[in-house]
């Protein structure tokens, strides 16, 4: 009886297959549904068209093994050593936890209802590959490329994507929470509703990008460029923006309230409907961009160019300013009182809510 056959015959008395040890080899379309291998060693063993549903692999050795066309539903890999594997595919429900899969490559592998936890993919290739309600948390992604690949509806934070490569992505409805991203080029790329709330960008570049009901509140950006970006309503509440530009973009209904933007330039910019409430805007250019019913009411601003911006019942009321630069601006176009919120204040003053 060879080591395949002894192994069927403890997968079929439904105990745990503990320190089996198989030569780098093909199992073609084998049963090993609801199998559980403990400290099992599979070096180079190629799972081609295999049932892995239910399949428990705990502590075992899957170096250089490769998972082809495998049926991987309810698979869980834990604390497996899968460094050098080979992915493709489809995965659903499965479970990869403190898991090595550096310098793993996924090609045109499809992932869903999926959870990587604790794991390496330190070098990992990701090649035309789709994410979709996944969880991505805790995980080394040094040096990780992700080319051509989809995500939709991913959850991944706490991540430094810092030497991440992104090339020919897109992101759709994902979360990525408290990530830092430095000194990479985003540009032309898709992050349409997806929130990036309490990360750090610095020297990122999202020209032409499309950010779509994009989520930047309480961000720190340093020196990122959104220009020519499409990013109707995304949100910047209660963020710090720094050397930002932001010409040319196509910002409507976009929300800054209670930011601080320095030196920071909407040149040119679509701002119709956008809002800037309690923001603190310093040394800010908003020359020859649209303010149609923008609001910058209880908002600071201080050395900020609004020279030739298209005006029209821009909300100014209680603006608080100072050496601003108003050239080229029709004054009828800005609503300097707004008995609308003077009546709110009014009566949120009888509580003794002070805006």
């Amino acid at each position: 009886m060879d080591a395949v056959e002894q192994l069927l015959l403890q997968i079929e008395t439904g105990q745990p297959v503990m320190g089996a040890i198989l030569e780098p080899q093909t199992l073609q379309g084998m049963n090993l549904q609801g199998a559980v291998f403990i400290g099992c060693q599979f070096r180079g063993v190629v799972f081609a068209q295999c049932q892995l549903q239910r399949v428990m692999f705990i502590q075992c050795d899957l170096q250089q093994s490769y998972f082809h066309h495998s049926e991987l539903e309810q698979t869980n890999l834990i604390r497996c050593d899968a460094s050098h594997s080979l992915w493709v595919g489809q995965a659903h429900t499965v479970t990869f936890c403190e898991t090595d899969l550096s310098h793993s490559s996924w090609d045109h592998f499809d992932v869903s209802a999926t959870t990587l936890s604790k794991c390496s993919l330190t070098s990992a290739l990701w090649r035309s590959c789709q994410l979709s309600s996944t969880n991505l948390s805790e995980l080394d992604i040094a040096q990780l490329q992700l080319n051509h690949c989809a995500m939709e509806s991913i959850s991944w934070i706490n991540s430094d994507f810092t030497t991440v490569s992104l090339q020919g992505c897109s992101f759709s409805k994902t979360l990525l929470i408290n990530c830092r991203f430095q000194q990479q080029d985003f540009s032309d790329m898709q992050f349409t509703e997806c929130t990036f709330t309490g990360s750090l960008l610095q020297d990122v570049q999202l020209t032409n990008a499309n950010l779509e009901n994009a989520n930047f509140s309480k961000c720190q950006l340093q020196s990122t460029r959104f220009s020519k970006a499409q990013m109707n309503q995304a949100l910047f509440i209660d963020s710090q923006l720094n050397d930002c530009d932001f010409t040319a973009a196509q910002l409507k209904h976009g929300n800054f309230q209670g930011s601080t933007l320095h030196q920071c330039s909407f040149r040119n910019a679509m701002l119709e409907q956008s809002w800037f409430k309690q923001a603190n805007l310093q040394q800010v250019d908003f020359s020859a961009s649209n303010l149609t019913y923008a609001t910058l009411s209880h908002a600071i601003a201080e050395d900020c160019n609004f020279s030739d911006a298209h005006c029209q019942h821009t909300n100014v009321h209680q603006l608080h300013e100072k050496h601003n630069r108003w050239t080229g601006v029709d004054p009828n176009g800005l609503l300097h009182t707004d008995p609308d919120q003077q009546a709110l204040e009014r009566e949120l003053s009888q509580y003794g809510v002070e805006i």
